[in-house]
């Protein structure tokens, strides 16, 4: 661990309110990329992103200081993700269910929330359309899919990191891969 990463655990172990303020300085914008992208630039993206850092905030006693603090925090920013996906399907089926209880002439079929992209002002127009065609395919994926691809492909995590945060065996989880890859090139056209 380098003297700064140790310097902050020592201070948030301490529940030095300024180290809140450190931990987003020197993490907070890789840590909202990151959920950009798992969630397919959600709009509740920054209640995500402040969730998992006060989680962090507030449990970093469990942090064991075996690896460098980012990949923990990138561990807590994923199952926040997941947790919310779950909660967000939870209430998209109650609202569903509440949808089929209406009398006809009062249901309508509720309109998708179109997630905001990232602007990048430094890609020339061919390199801009291309990353908004993969863009557009990663949030047309299953949260699932997304998730894996995600993890080993940007966040460049190994098979055997990822089979072990989902509790899998790396057989299953080269399958589960395979698949998602082969939906994201249908998507894209490539298939």
């Amino acid at each position: 661990m380098d003297p700064d990463e140790h310097a902050l655990v020592q201070r948030m172990k301490r529940r030095d309110p300024a180290s809140m303020e450190l931990l987003i300085d020197r993490y907070g914008l890789r840590l909202r990329r990151l959920v950009g992208k798992l969630t397919a630039w959600s709009p509740d993206g920054d209640d995500i992103l402040q969730e998992s850092l006060w989680k962090a905030w507030s449990r970093i006693d469990r942090f064991r200081g075996d690896g460098p603090l980012e990949k923990w925090l990138v561990s807590i920013v994923f199952r926040t993700c997941r947790d919310h996906q779950r909660s967000a399907q939870r209430r998209w089926n109650r609202w569903l269910r509440f949808l089929e209880r209406l009398p006809s002439s009062h249901a309508s079929q509720p309109a998708a929330a179109i997630p905001h992209a990232t602007e990048s002002d430094s890609m020339d127009p061919d390199h801009h359309e291309s990353w908004d065609r993969v863009q557009s395919a990663m949030q047309q994926l299953k949260d699932e899919d997304r998730e894996l691809l995600v993890m080993i492909h940007l966040e460049h995590w190994s098979h055997d990191e990822l089979a072990k945060q989902l509790n899998l065996s790396k057989d299953r989880l080269h399958v589960k891969l395979h698949r998602a890859r082969m939906r994201l090139k249908k998507l894209l056209g490539e298939v």
